[in-house]
């Protein structure tokens, strides 16, 4: 009788049946164990290896075996640190994981183990942040895009949000030139609606000047603009500021303004209707 003497000759998963029990398996375990693992000797136990652990390539170069390099490297594009590394086992399982793609866990928790976690959570978090949906803006691999994003900024953000908001006739300068992450965090925010400073702050970053002239609502004689944080006596639930008066995206009428008006006087009698 034949001695046994590689990987071929018999079943391997008789002594390591763990490394098939996941829900997602490797294609290449029903091409059979040899075909990653040629540099073993499975006659003796414990096994003698040639490198490491009898792979016939090491790193990337294995994986590229199978999978376009093509696909995971590039000159001119952002690549994944860990791609650009060859440290695919980094993220996948070489074998079987109950993750889909192999994954070594889900989504939100592997990025969590390079990326700092504080960065993701606050008062207010992202919908697809929370739900642990970073490949839906990130690319794992490589993108011809700034931070590995799926599209360009203004594409990607209008995938979901759209509509009238950002498309009236006068639209926000940042708005029309998709600079959106000027006045929104991307993952989480101490402030209401991912926003990187709270009320007429975020304004003042590029509106410096309406502190410093005439306003209509101070009076022509008195510079600033006293937005004090009163109630928005139109809409109950917000802080009077500046937009209360003026849209943040875009408006039918001339400097924003929220509501119909071609001049800043035709907007007093929205809320000192006892004065017009």
């Amino acid at each position: 009788m034949a001695s046994v003497s590689h990987a071929a000759d018999i079943d391997c998963t008789m002594c390591h049946s763990n490394l098939t029990e996941g829900k997602t398996k490797h294609a290449a375990l029903s091409m059979g164990c040899t075909t990653c693992h040629s540099g073993v000797n499975a006659a003796d136990i414990p096994h003698k290896f040639k490198g490491t652990r009898g792979l016939m390539a090491e790193g990337a170069d294995l994986c590229f075996n199978c999978h376009d390099s093509k696909k995971f490297s590039s000159d001119k594009e952002t690549v994944h640190v860990p791609v650009s590394a060859g440290m695919c086992t980094s993220c996948h399982n070489p074998h079987s994981t109950d993750n889909e793609k192999l994954l070594l866990k889900p989504i939100k928790d592997l990025c969590n183990d390079c990326h700092d976690k504080s960065e993701f959570y606050g008062p207010t978090i992202h919908p697809p942040v929370a739900e642990g949906q970073c490949t839906l803006c990130h690319s794992p691999h490589k993108s011809p895009n700034q931070r590995l994003l799926t599209s360009p900024v203004k594409d990607l953000c209008t995938m979901c949000h759209s509509g009238d908001d950002f498309n009236r006739k006068n639209r926000h300068k940042p708005v029309a030139e998709g600079q959106c992450t000027e006045c929104h965090l991307p993952h989480a925010s101490q402030n209401e609606s991912l926003l990187f400073r709270r009320g007429n702050m975020l304004c003042r970053k590029c509106h410096s000047e309406i502190e410093k002239n005439p306003h209509t609502i101070a009076g022509f004689s008195q510079p600033g603009h006293p937005t004090s944080g009163r109630r928005d006596p139109l809409r109950r639930t917000k802080t009077f500021g500046c937009d209360s008066c003026h849209q943040p995206h875009s408006s039918d009428w001339p400097y924003m303004f929220r509501y119909e008006g071609q001049s800043a006087f035709d907007l007093c009698g929205k809320c000192h209707k006892s004065v017009m």
